[in-house]
């Protein structure tokens, strides 16, 4: 009998720990693809607490009996497995005493609390740690690594309610040039957590998104592009989908990891497309996302979700077809994911997608069952769909309450519950109480916009003037002034009729509000109060908003635009009725390039380097734009004599050379393309190669070929003269 071989490869994604595989050589069956599940969810349970639960008891053991320098010892043989672990252990490393180890471990043991802080997001716990280390090493440490301490202590300012400290840090962090791109990314991320505009909070998402592209962290730049599609999916659908759209292309499809997340963001795509009642095209993205999850291993629930949303579109549709399909599809599956936890999180999750209240039975098992944040969500969602009685709503609530008394809970989950009580609370009208819990919400969510948007609303719609003033301006205090708590502390003082202290608020704002006419509340404060001070107002700093990529893009394609409509005959030569490329036109086009980046951004903003050295080659144009944002230009010829498309897709190799030996991981590709039938053929808009990520834009060059027109000179002397 002959023996049958498979060969499986998994790989994992160190930050979410996701485990996903394929088969690389063999075939499929039943019997194969259960094994091949059994492995999966092996891997699964050892990289979420099979490493670190070997050796945590006894480290806890050793902390317990004063044994403090062995328990380090064993935390340093033992460091390795915190990477692929899920298991908390902060907590239990900040039990160990440092003053028993010596300088050099106290070092380690710092870092390795600071960098656990970072991975269980507790930065707030470990702040007098960062300080010790600041203190007793910050001046013996490399420059970089000093910076990434100075962000960890940022996060810690910001996450205990520290804003205007984290926000001095985080700029600090940003502007100093020992900064690594992603030390500048994640303190740009930082920066808008602890803003509450939107404005705000999307810009400095794209600019962390722009700096972990150019650190080559695709997964990070994907996350905040899709966290900005996410804050515009109500207002702005269509820039949601633009934004999806940008993420998509960054994903390598021929990567494991890469294509259960590229059919993530397919999933979430037709997610948007379904809300604007676009159901064709939202089971084409959907039937994408099916595709991209098939014949892969360990992702059975993200494709069971897929496919059930695809036979949900296709019903709708009215395609049976495709919805027995799916269907098959989703029975098959469902054996491989069946459990409790599993059969619980879809009931819920069709539960509260009917807004229905969860009860009888689903009740029962989810009260039953061990899984607490189902129990919280149950009781919370409850309390809020529940249209029995008041009492009833708060008889939820009061279960909820009993939950965060457990473990396993954090202040997101206590500011959730205070803001649910708060709705509830102002659905009955009951003012104060709910007020009172709108407080506490922001008491453990400093930052939770909702709380801030509702409080506001009720004193507003109550008109409790002193009670909002007094609220904003405790807003203020902990976010600083954005355009939006400027206008509801100047608004509260408008209708205290304290003119001249709204008026001072009014002209702070420096942007339009939606809806809200400044000017005219500014107006109004004079004609009310003649004895207002036109004090100056401080001038603002000038603007230095960072160059990002999305604006440079923009600048690229005016640029092509610009040359192909008004100069590319200025690259070509008439030879004897025939066109030939000029003389050197690499260097004309690199020359017209460096004239249209100094006149759209000005020479101060941006340093164009030439012919600068990258390994074994001589990159056309380095760019360092305001910001800091660095990116490598590449120029090539294409189409006419000497100039072929493999000459021009020969661009970007040398990218991939260059960018493999330089700091940044960005580059362009502009091809001035001849070609008067292929033109653009060959080219990829977005090309993801590993970490590097190279954009080609193909300017259309094919030389216009006028035909003389006749004048009306030449009319008169050609005419053949009547004969008589």
């Amino acid at each position: 009998m002959e023996e049958k071989k498979t060969s499986i490869q998994f790989q994992i994604d160190l930050n979410s720990l996701k485990t996903v595989g394929k088969i690389t050589d063999g075939e499929r069956d039943s019997k194969v693809d259960e094994i091949n599940l059994q492995i999966s969810k092996s891997l699964k349970n050892l990289f979420t607490n099979g490493l670190t639960e070997k050796w945590l008891p006894d480290f806890n053991s050793l902390i317990k009996n004063s044994n403090h320098l062995d328990a380090y010892k064993l935390l340093e043989e033992n460091k390795w497995t915190l990477q692929f672990s899920k298991t908390p252990i902060l907590e239990s490393l900040l039990l160990l005493d440092k003053t028993k180890l010596d300088k050099e471990q106290r070092k380690n043991f710092l870092l390795i609390t600071i960098v656990v802080a970072s991975k269980e997001i507790g930065f707030g716990k470990v702040e007098t740690e960062i300080e010790s280390f600041l203190k007793e090493f910050g001046d013996s440490i490399v420059a970089d690594m000093k910076q990434s301490i100075l962000l960890s202590k940022g996060n810690a300012f910001a996450q205990n309610g520290k804003i205007n400290g984290a926000n001095n840090i985080y700029k600090e962090v940003i502007a100093n040039e020992n900064t690594s791109a992603v030390d500048k990314a994640y303190a740009y991320r930082g920066l808008a957590k602890i803003v509450t505009s939107e404005e705000d909070i999307i810009q400095y998402h794209h600019l962390a998104a722009d700096k972990f592209l150019e650190a080559g962290k695709k997964q990070e730049t994907i996350t905040d592009i899709a966290f900005m599609s996410k804050m515009y999916e109500k207002s702005n659908p269509n820039t949601a989908l633009k934004l999806i759209d940008d993420a998509i292309q960054l994903y390598d499809s021929k990567n494991t990891l890469d294509k259960e997340f590229k059919a993530g963001l397919h999933h979430r795509k037709a997610g948007y497309l379904f809300s604007l009642n676009k159901f064709k095209e939202a089971l084409e993205s959907m039937e994408i996302a099916c595709e991209l999850r098939e014949n892969l291993i360990g992702n059975e629930y993200e494709s069971y979700s897929s496919h059930s949303v695809a036979k949900t579109l296709c019903e709708r549709l009215n395609n049976k077809e495709r919805a027995l399909y799916h269907s098959n599809k989703i029975n098959l599956l469902s054996p491989s994911i069946s459990g409790q936890e599993f059969d619980l999180q879809i009931q819920i999750q069709n539960a509260m997608e009917k807004k229905m209240i969860i009860e009888n039975g689903l009740l029962t098992e989810i009260e039953n069952s061990e899984f607490k944040l189902f129990k919280f969500s149950a009781y919370i969602f409850n309390a809020t769909i529940d249209k029995s009685s008041f009492e009833k709503k708060l008889e939820w609530l009061d279960k909820a309450k009993l939950l965060l008394n457990e473990k396993d809970f954090y202040n997101i989950h206590y500011s959730l519950y205070y803001f649910s009580a708060a709705e509830v609370y102002r659905t009955a009208e009951k003012v104060q109480d709910a007020i009172k819990n709108y407080e506490l919400s922001l008491d453990n969510n400093i930052s939770h916009r909702e709380s801030i948007q509702n409080c506001g609303a009720v004193l507003w719609k109550n008109k409790m003037w002193d009670k909002s003033l007094e609220f904003f301006k405790k807003r203020i205090y902990t976010l600083g002034e954005s355009s939006t708590l400027c206008y509801a502390v100047g608004r509260s003082y408008f209708e205290l009729e304290q003119y001249q202290d709204a008026f001072n608020y009014f002209r702070k704002i420096s942007n339009d509000l939606n809806g809200v006419d400044i000017q005219k509340y500014i107006t109004e404060c004079l004609a009310k109060d003649g004895g207002i001070k036109l004090e100056q107002k401080e001038s603002e700093p000038q603007k230095t908003i960072p160059i990002s990529i999305e604006s440079f893009k923009k600048t690229i394609e005016e640029f092509s635009q610009s040359i192909s409509t008004n100069s590319r005959m200025y690259f070509w030569k008439n030879d004897s009725g025939k066109y030939k490329w000029d003389t050197k036109p690499e260097e004309k086009g690199k020359q017209f390039l460096i004239t249209a980046l100094e006149m759209k951004y000005g020479k101060d903003s941006i340093e164009i380097i030439q012919e600068r050295i990258a390994g074994a080659g001589i990159i056309d144009l380095y760019l360092i734009l305001r910001g800091g944002l660095k990116i490598v230009v590449e120029l090539k010829i294409c189409g006419g004599d000497g100039y072929s498309s493999t000459y021009a897709i020969s661009g970007e190799d040398q990218l991939v050379h260059y960018l493999n030996n330089i700091s940044t991981k960005i580059g362009f590709l502009i091809v001035f393309d001849g070609r008067s039938l292929d033109f653009g053929k060959g080219f990829k808009t977005v090309q993801s190669v590993n970490d590097l990520t190279i954009f080609t834009t193909a300017i259309e060059m094919t030389p216009k070929i006028f035909k003389a027109k006749k004048t009306a000179l030449t009319k008169q002397t050609t005419k053949r003269p009547r004969k008589k």
